[in-house]
């Protein structure tokens, strides 16, 4: 689709698509501060309250949860051009807002690749020769913020939400790991 695009239109769409994963994530982290969903999913027209995860934009957790999932690790693999302190507060602003959408899956591969990913710029700098001071005493000085937003999450009760859906996922893996039923085989016509 983006073939015969010049660089303002992905440019366009690159913010675009910044813009509306930050707003994604922060109604997802404001539907759980406030306790209150602003698109509740629906069913076949039935609104369901008893799944209190955070639908933000995308209407379902789990979707949220894999986009969001996917979007983290784009900026991880990607984002060049953006500056380092930015990508890096998106990053962390995401993986906040998979904790709320409370996707299983999405969650344990984004984490699983985030060190990765930090092990790979730390040998990419160290490889180019040259460490900016500014940016290694940013680093330094970031630990303890870092300690700092580990607390403030658990105060918040995001990493008590998150060790929840792996204790009790309410049925969920039970619905996925419940045999179904065999279907018939669907007949093709030639008609038709």
């Amino acid at each position: 689709l983006l073939e015969e695009a010049d660089e303002a239109d992905v440019a366009t769409l690159t913010l675009t698509l910044h813009v509306v994963m930050t707003a994604n994530a922060l109604l997802g982290l404001f539907e759980f501060a406030s306790s209150t969903l602003i698109f509740p999913y629906r069913f076949d027209g039935a609104v369901h309250l008893e799944d209190t995860r955070s639908t933000s934009l995308q209407g379902h957790p789990l979707m949220n949860a894999a986009l969001t999932g996917v979007y983290t690790i784009s900026l991880m693999a990607g984002a060049k051009a953006m500056r380092p302190w930015l990508k890096a507060g998106l990053v962390l602003l995401q993986c906040a807002a998979l904790v709320v959408f409370g996707g299983r899956t999405a969650i344990v591969v984004t984490l699983a690749m985030t060190p990765l990913f930090g092990v790979y710029a730390v040998f990419a700098a160290l490889r180019r020769g040259r460490v900016s001071l500014l940016a290694a005493s940013v680093a330094i000085g970031a630990l303890p913020l870092l300690g700092l937003a580990v607390l403030v999450a658990l105060q918040a009760g995001l990493v008590d939400k998150l060790l929840m859906r792996f204790v009790d996922d309410s049925g969920s893996a039970a619905a996925r790991a419940t045999p179904s039923t065999p279907s018939r085989p669907m007949r093709c016509t030639a008609a038709g």
